[in-house]
């Protein structure tokens, strides 16, 4: 790992704390750490993870293959400088700053007296949880990745200085080759010649992938060449609904297609599900070149990781056209698909009946895929020119200089 020539004793050290799994929370916390130290910050990393007793902070003692960042470090480029990294913050040392990127239920745990602290969280519906801002407010600021979580957080009750900052792009992909494309396509049993819809989300009724498998089902048919792709967790997570209850991925959509063909006297598309824990960055960088337009119903999104990285690879976006996702895609990006605002049924969770988040339109889903699917064959000019400006916008460089400026360090 290469540090820029910054002075490390004329700048402020940093405590940072963040979740050392592979989760947007977790992958996202890793690239400002890299950030920081590249910026020639003494960062002190305490990183947490789920363990036997909860949300615990990991020591060296413990050993580095207890966080799920290290076991996915050898599949994946942008990971691969994790021990390095490791290496550099795990001692304990002096510090002026925390920075606690994580849910804020667990702040409390993180904040120190006689410090500056920062927070950095994120949430998805149109109304925080009435109880963070006593939280967040003890906080000398609170990061955000979006312009709609910022709104959000001020319109809940936050009065403490709120700040964007985007995450940063990934600075290393995989270099996938053509037999690798294509191993995986037989692997998946999707056709050479199908034009390839594909998500990426764990499996939760926020992602909403009933929805996108029954606007799928609906508008295609077998004899056409087009393919659904999901990557999403092995089983239902973060509350499972009632009828998702001890049931996997697979099942689901296997009901789901079953629940169609009951209702659909016709022959169904072709649907993929890649449906697993902890796959390979390798894996994912492969699946982004196995697919040809990545879709997401997602209800609601503090920034929106997969199709983040599916546009800065060049990919078209069909999304949800509400919340974080507006920052990278523009609130006049053609693959928005219309929605209505409903309040949140998910018990369990810390959504609120008064809560509200964004339903995608069915019909509207099934015309933007439709349109889409119709011009396969043509060169997607708009989804090129994102990309290249993603690519810039979204650099660390470009990132942590926003970053540096915040924390006033």
């Amino acid at each position: 790992m290469t540090l820029l020539s910054y002075s490390i004793m004329s700048l402020t050290s940093i405590k940072y704390i963040s979740y050392g799994d592979t989760t947007g929370y977790g992958l996202s916390g890793l690239a400002y750490l890299r950030g920081l130290l590249n910026l020639g910050f003494s960062v002190y990393w305490r990183p947490v993870f789920w363990g036997s007793h909860g949300l615990q902070f990991w020591s060296p003692e413990m050993g580095a293959n207890v966080l799920e960042a290290v076991r996915a470090s050898q599949g994946d480029p942008s990971l691969r400088d994790l021990q390095a990294i490791m290496q550099l913050t795990t001692a304990p040392k002096d510090y002026d700053i925390v920075i606690s990127h994580i849910v804020p239920e667990y702040l409390p745990s993180c904040f120190e007296e006689g410090k500056t602290n920062f927070a950095y969280c994120a949430w998805e519906s149109d109304t925080i949880p009435a109880h963070w801002p006593a939280i967040l407010n003890k906080f000398h600021a609170v990061l955000v990745p979006s312009q709609f979580n910022a709104d959000v957080f001020r319109a809940g009750g936050v009065t403490v200085p709120i700040h964007v900052v985007p995450h940063i792009r990934r600075h290393a992909h995989e270099d996938i080759t053509p037999e690798q494309r294509s191993d995986m396509r037989r692997q998946l049993g999707i056709d050479e010649d199908r034009f390839v819809f594909y998500s990426i989300g764990a499996w939760m009724l926020r992602k909403d992938f009933p929805r996108l498998i029954e606007a799928f089902l609906q508008e295609f048919g077998e004899d056409e060449p087009v393919a659904l792709l999901l990557k999403t967790s092995s089983k239902p997570v973060h509350f499972p609904l009632p009828h998702e209850q001890g049931k996997t991925s697979l099942q689901l959509v296997q009901e789901s297609i079953q629940a169609f063909a009951s209702k659909h006297q016709r022959s169904r598309a072709t649907i993929a599900l890649l449906a697993g824990d902890g796959v390979s960055g390798a894996w994912l960088d492969c699946l982004h070149q196995v697919g040809d337009a990545y879709i997401s119903l997602s209800r609601a999104e503090g920034w929106g990781m997969g199709a983040f990285e599916a546009t800065v690879l060049g990919r078209p976006v069909l999304m949800t056209g509400w919340s974080g996702q507006l920052d990278f895609l523009g609130h006049d990006h053609p693959g928005l698909i219309d929605y209505s605002l409903e309040p949140i049924d998910w018990p369990g969770t810390s959504y609120g009946p008064d809560h509200r988040w964004a339903v995608a339109d069915i019909d509207d889903t099934r015309r933007k895929m439709r349109e889409l699917f119709e011009r396969r064959n043509q060169p997607d000019e708009h989804a090129m020119r994102l990309s290249e400006k993603m690519c810039s916008q979204y650099s660390e460089a470009v990132i942590m200089r926003q970053y540096r400026a915040i924390i006033g360090a």
